[in-house]
């Protein structure tokens, strides 16, 4: 999503961006459930809120992208990254 996304983005390729986001997030959904049903009790509420968290943002950004707004999606995908790395990193 990192290295992808944006560039697309830069270039206002949206329907692109689009399609490679939601490519990738149906994967990502799936790893990160899996992730948090692996841990218990208070850690595994937390790791929950940290994935609901990052699917609002990812799905933000995904309206921004089909809204063709650069500026915005630009926007959207810069808090993104810091839920997507608090999922990834827990």
């Amino acid at each position: 999503i990192k290295s992808v996304v944006p560039p697309l983005v830069a270039k206002e390729y949206f329907p692109a961006a689009r399609e490679e986001l939601r490519r990738q997030v149906g994967y990502l959904r799936m790893d990160i459930n899996t992730l948090a049903d692996g841990k218990s009790g208070a850690e595994k509420k937390a790791q929950k809120v940290l994935n609901k968290n990052c699917i609002d943002k990812l799905e933000a950004l995904d309206f921004e992208l089909r809204s063709k707004k650069q500026d915005a999606s630009n926007a959207a995908f810069a808090a993104l990254i810091p839920a997507l790395d608090a999922v990834v990193g827990s």
